[in-house]
């Protein structure tokens, strides 16, 4: 249904999340053309909420978010759609933009983000 542009915020997964992160959401999963560009994306109204300070908030992951976001991290394909997706649009500045905030939220070096990172 994401491919074809038609989905929904329906289902107790998306109770807790903001209208903000929804239209982000929505301004990500459109056509190409549609498609924000990773600098509008962190220009978004949620980055500029949830990032104050250069700091990230605290999420609490617990219960169904919790077991939500570990079979994400095992969904090898939908990683590597998002990988080719990023890549494809992105620029190299853009890389090396998120490849700089991957390696401050990775704090032991290991190549991988836990949860506690998180």
């Amino acid at each position: 249904m994401v491919q074809k542009g038609k989905f929904d915020f329906d289902g107790e997964e998306w109770d807790d999340i903001t209208k903000e992160a929804k239209d982000l959401i929505k301004k990500l999963i459109c056509k190409p053309e549609k498609r924000l560009t990773a600098q509008e994306a962190l220009d978004h109204k949620w980055f500029k909420k949830t990032l104050k300070d250069d700091k990230v908030e605290a999420i609490k992951l617990t219960g169904k978010k919790l077991d939500a976001f570990k079979n994400f991290s095992k969904n090898s394909r939908l990683k590597q759609a998002a990988l080719t997706a990023i890549s494809v649009q992105a620029s190299p500045d853009d890389i090396r933009e998120l490849k700089d905030l991957f390696m401050s939220l990775d704090v032991n070096g290991d190549g991988s983000l836990t949860i506690e990172e998180l």
